[in-house]
């Protein structure tokens, strides 16, 4: 890394702040848990008004100087990511008099302090200038502050143009929402696209060309039509006149209509889909980009793509099989290609109607109409069934003929929401829930409440904290916990009756007198797995890593000689999951033999030997673990029921204490948990890893509440406070997120405290005393004399002695 220092004589800067000049990296949108950040000297931040242009504009411009890279593929902003520390080099400080840097600006980006653009651009000004006064001119710093201006001057110039396109990609967006709720509510049926232009699917003929495959599609185009029969392509078939419209030819650079596409299919000019494809789309581009949001044109155009999109693929699936199937279009009443006929059509003309009747099988080929839900499977009797049909019946207080379960009865359509299910890896719907109770594959109702809890919590990933399903998707969850305690607390009732009739017992009783322990074995094995695959040592190494795959034939051809039955850690996740154990004294067995053939293979005190030794301790803790929570066989249905209530009890105070600390917000309705909720970059943060031994995150800290390892509130908590403390060791104390850091692990305890104190009613006295000592802590860190200054910085660092 080059060294700082000050310009010699003849090369100072132009500018006449300061710059940042560390390692470091600035965080993808949402700043990590272990993100550096500065605290905001200007005071706390204030509200904005509700300009999204200006946030937009803001971010595009920020963005475009964080993501910049150089030909060696570093970010050219590196230099200036983060102030360097008073103490290594504080000849900074006295040269530059207004520090600033990228983590700053985002911060301050982050909590709305900027209230125009002006502000926004004076920093980036300020953060150049800084940097071409500390730097030399000739040294890499000072020729990245240069470009990295050249950069935000560009960006710009630019933001109108692009935010104006977003802008009406979301009001396109808006638009979807907007009939999806009030299709919801039964006010409006939004028709099938897939139906406005349905193909007609003829056996028993020749295999499909790339040329039949082009003309059908411009088919589908021409024959689509809304309920009414008003055909789409009206406005799109001829280009708009120069003389009405001048300025249609100023506003769109490449300009088309059908019959030009018409003229290229009828002289064979596209040699594949993709080519008439991007043609088609280019013409629906143009009339979203030329014509307002809620116009009709702009309507149709939207529909149009989208069916576009939808006939290639189904064309694309019947020309691949090559078989004697064929997809095509309805043809003209005239028995035309619609191609020769668009081609031929001039100002003033009309074109024949799509034929009424056809030959052959007419199908919509888009995403099926899913079966409505019959209730004959249903029996009343049966908690699962209860719990079911309480959640699905829930509605809003406020608008009762609205049922919160709407948006969860079905998974989002694959073509249309692609990124879900990259993001997503275990989708699953309320459809689906039901088909498992019909099916009987839930033996415990601990195993029904998993899954809807794993509904909820994707809708609370995939969605913003502020939409409409993100709050449903949390009422919704806390209403599903507390109904499963009640069912399960009636059902106790119940049993505590002195009736011995067994047989008498309804479909009700008899499940609940299947709730015995709350984990399965399959979950069990799970959880012993995932316990050896996420254990890491304090200087931040995963032992597991050599165990994962058995060694290699070649290079160790002895191994396989001493050793007579290998395994590893992928044999042993396959026969997990393909239900091939049959009791958990198997899997442990294979976990055990796995660990003594490395210890048998290699030499004692070796650093896998010793690797084998800890995971074998580790095994066997959780395993101890585990087994205090379940039920002792001696203790009858009753103990077996109490344990499993303690158990929802448990995974309910679990889920208290994370939804609080993810969704506290402070005085300025910041959620400042967002900093937290993912690890910084490892290319971004390089040196994060090398100070952080053990990072840790809330994205992680819920996988780990999904996948039940927590046993106890205290579990979830420790792994918190590490993550706490890991971004307080990172951060300077005076920066932004160390505040954030310790207001947010008070919050935990508090929680912590509530809830342990609801549990029995008894007074925990060391959450208490801790509590006490972070909130004294907390109280003097944060501190602010009349003029809102901070008196706790003066104490942050030792000063320095001369001995």
């Amino acid at each position: 890394m080059p060294k700082r220092k000050r310009p010699a004589e003849g090369e100072e800067g132009e500018g006449a702040g300061a710059s940042p000049a560390a390692a470091g990296g600035v965080s993808s949108p949402s700043t990590p848990s272990g993100a550096a950040t500065t605290s905001l000297i200007e005071g706390r931040p204030k509200r904005r008004r509700n300009d999204t242009t200006l946030v937009d504009t803001i971010q595009y411009i920020f963005d475009a100087l964080r993501n910049k890279k150089k030909d060696d593929d570093v970010y050219t902003c590196e230099p200036f990511l983060r102030v360097p520390k008073k103490k290594t080099e504080p000849q900074y400080y006295e040269m530059i008099k207004n520090p600033i840097d990228m983590l700053k600006i985002q911060q301050k980006i982050k909590t709305d302090v900027y209230n125009d653009l002006e502000e926004f651009c004076k920093d980036v000004q300020l953060l150049v200038d800084n940097g071409k006064l500390y730097y030399a001119k000739s040294t890499d710093e000072y020729k990245d502050a240069c470009e990295l201006f050249e950069i935000f001057l560009v960006a710009k110039d630019r933001a109108p143009e692009e935010i104006n396109k977003e802008k009406m990609r979301q009001q396109a967006s808006d638009e979807d929402d907007k009939h999806n709720k009030a299709r919801q509510r039964g006010r409006f049926t939004k028709p099938n696209i897939a139906m406005s232009a349905p193909m007609i699917l003829e056996e028993d003929g020749e295999p499909m060309t790339m040329d039949d495959v082009i003309e059908e599609l411009f088919g589908a185009i021409m024959t689509a039509m809304d309920p009414e029969g008003r055909l789409y392509n009206y406005d799109f078939r001829l280009l708009p006149s120069r003389d009405k419209y001048p300025e249609y030819y100023h506003v769109i650079d490449k300009p088309t209509d059908l019959k030009s596409i018409a003229n290229k299919i009828v002289h064979k000019n596209y040699s594949h889909i993709d080519e008439v494809t991007d043609d088609l789309n280019l013409l629906f581009n143009n009339a979203c980009a030329f014509n307002e949001p809620g116009s009709r044109i702009f309507k149709d155009a939207r529909i149009l793509k989208k069916l576009t999109q939808l006939r290639k693929d189904d064309l694309v699936q019947i020309l691949h099989a090559k078989k004697s199937v064929r997809l095509r279009s309805k043809r003209s009443v005239t028995n035309k290609l619609w191609s020769e006929l668009m081609a031929g059509l001039e100002d003033g003309m009309e074109l024949p109607l799509p034929e009424e009747d056809s030959s052959g099988t007419e199908m919509p080929l888009g995403p099926a109409h899913e079966d409505e839900e019959s209730d004959e499977d249903v029996d009343p009797d049966n908690p699962q069934w209860q719990l079911f049909l309480a959640a699905k019946n829930l509605t809003s207080p406020t608008e009762p003929y609205y049922n919160l379960s709407e948006p969860f009865r079905r998974l989002p359509n694959r073509r249309w929401h692609a990124d879900y299910y990259v993001e997503i890896r275990n989708p699953i719907s309320l459809s689906q829930i039901r088909k498992k109770i019909v099916k009987g594959e839930y033996q415990f109702i601990s195993e029904m409440v998993d899954d809807f809890n794993l509904m909820f919590d994707n809708a609370q990933q995939y969605n913003r904290p502020d939409s409409r399903i993100y709050r449903d998707a949390v009422r919704l969850q806390k209403f599903v916990q507390n109904k499963s305690e009640e069912l399960s607390g009636g059902d106790e009732e119940d049993t505590d009756s002195d009736s011995d009739d067994d047989d008498s017992l309804s479909q009700n009783k008899r499940c609940f007198a299947r709730l015995g322990r709350p984990l399965t074995f399959k979950r069990r094995a799970k959880i012993l797995f995932k316990t050896l695959m996420d254990y890491m040592t304090e200087d931040g190494r995963q032992p597991i890593v050599a165990f994962i795959e058995k060694p290699d034939r070649r290079a160790y051809p002895d191994y396989y000689e001493v050793i007579a039955q290998p395994i590893d850690m992928e044999t042993i996740e396959a026969k997990i999951k393909g239900d091939r154990y049959v009791s958990e004294e198997e899997l442990v067995a294979d976990f055990k033999l796995m660990l003594r053939n490395c210890q048998r293979y290699n030499e004692e005190g070796s650093v896998i030997y010793s690797d084998a030794t800890v995971l074998d301790k580790v095994l066997n803790e959780k395993i101890r673990e585990l087994n205090q929570g379940d039920p002792s066989p001696g203790k009858g249905k009753l103990g077996k029921r109490s344990k499993y209530s303690q158990y929802l009890n448990t995974s309910k105070m679990l889920r208290l204490l994370f939804n609080a600390v993810r969704d506290y917000r402070d005085n300025d309705n910041r959620q400042i948990s967002e900093v937290f909720l993912k690890l910084p970059s490892k290319t971004l943060y390089p040196d994060y890893y090398e100070v952080i031994k053990q990072p840790i995150d809330m994205e992680r800290i819920l996988q780990k509440l999904k996948s039940g390892v927590y046993m106890t509130v205290d579990d979830m908590l420790a792994d918190m406070t590490l993550m706490f403390q890991n971004a307080c060791r990172y951060n300077e104390p005076d920066s932004q997120i160390y505040r954030d850091a310790l207001t947010l692990q008070k919050l935990a305890l508090q929680k912590r405290l509530e809830l342990s104190s609801s549990e029995d009613g008894i007074p925990k006295v060391g959450a208490l005393v801790q509590e006490l000592l972070m909130s004294l802590f907390i109280c003097v860190f944060n501190h602010e004399d009349e003029l809102g200054r901070y008196t706790a910085e003066s104490f942050f660092e030792l000063p320095d002695y001369e001995e």
